[in-house]
C-alpha cells in the first residue's frame, strides 16, 4: 500500500465495486472516505437550485472525495458511477498514513486540490462574465470533445447538466444551431461542425459580457 500500486490484495482489502447509475455519496454526506478510480468513469454533480449540475467527469487514475477528509466538513458534491466502477476505499486513519508514508502521492493531492480550486474560479468567472446561451454553446463543444451523440435527448441531458439550465434552454440553442447547419441530426448519430462551432462561441465570448440572473 506504500507505493500506492494496484494489486489484487489491495483491492481484496480496500476495493468496492459500484454498478452504472449507483450513488457512490450525496452532497451534504458527512465524508469518512476517499476513492481512487481503477476501472470506469465517475461523475461529480452539484445542486444548483432545482438543476443537477455536472461538475467533472473522472476516469481511470483520477481520485475524489477527499476534501472532506481534509477539512472534515460535509460532501460538498456528490458521486455517481457513470460506468461500472472498480474504485480503491481509503478510510480517514488509511488516507492520512498513506499521505505520510507516500510523498508522492501527498503532492499528487496537493497538485488535484490546485487544479480544481483554479477550475472552480473558472467556472464562478465563466458564470459572471457569460450568458446562458454562450456557456451552453461552449458545454456542447466540450460534450462532443468527450463522446459522441446517437441521441439528441443524451445531448440535451449532458449540457443541462454541467451548464446548469433547464433541457428546454439548451434544447432552444440546439435548434438554432440545427438550423444553421452547425448541428445535423441523421439516423442514429448526431454530427457537429466543430471548426463552427468554436467561431460561434469565440464571436460570443469577445462579445460584451452579459450579466443575468439565472
Amino acid at each position: 500500500m506504500q507505493e500506492m500500486k494496484y494489486t489484487e490484495e489491495i483491492f481484496k482489502k480496500y476495493g468496492r465495486i459500484y454498478d452504472e447509475g449507483k450513488v457512490i455519496f450525496r452532497e451534504g454526506e458527512p465524508g469518512n472516505e476517499m476513492f481512487i478510480i481503477i476501472e470506469g468513469k465517475v461523475k461529480i454533480t452539484k445542486n444548483a437550485g432545482n438543476l443537477e449540475k455536472t461538475l467533472m467527469i473522472l476516469g481511470n487514475g483520477d481520485f475524489f472525495g477527499e476534501m472532506a477528509l481534509v477539512d472534515d466538513k460535509p460532501r460538498s458534491a456528490s458521486a455517481i458511477a457513470l460506468t461500472t466502477c472498480k474504485l480503491i476505499a481509503l478510510d480517514k486513519n488509511t488516507f492520512k498514513s498513506v499521505i505520510l508514508n507516500n510523498p508522492s502521492f501527498a503532492y499528487k493531492v496537493i497538485l488535484k486540490m490546485s487544479e480544481r480550486l483554479r477550475e472552480a474560479d473558472k467556472q464562478i468567472e465563466e458564470l459572471l462574465k457569460y450568458d446562458k446561451r454562450t456557456r451552453i454553446i461552449k458545454s456542447i463543444a466540450e460534450a462532443f470533445e468527450q463522446k459522441e451523440y446517437s441521441k439528441l435527448s443524451d445531448l440535451v441531458k449532458d449540457v443541462s447538466d454541467l451548464v446548469g439550465v433547464s433541457e428546454s434552454e439548451v434544447l432552444s440553442v440546439i435548434r438554432e444551431l440545427v438550423n444553421s447547419s452547425v448541428i445535423g441530426l441523421k439516423a442514429g448519430k448526431i454530427t457537429i461542425n466543430k471548426e463552427e462551432l468554436k467561431r460561434i462561441y469565440k464571436f460570443l465570448s469577445f462579445s460584451k459580457p452579459h450579466y443575468e440572473a439565472d
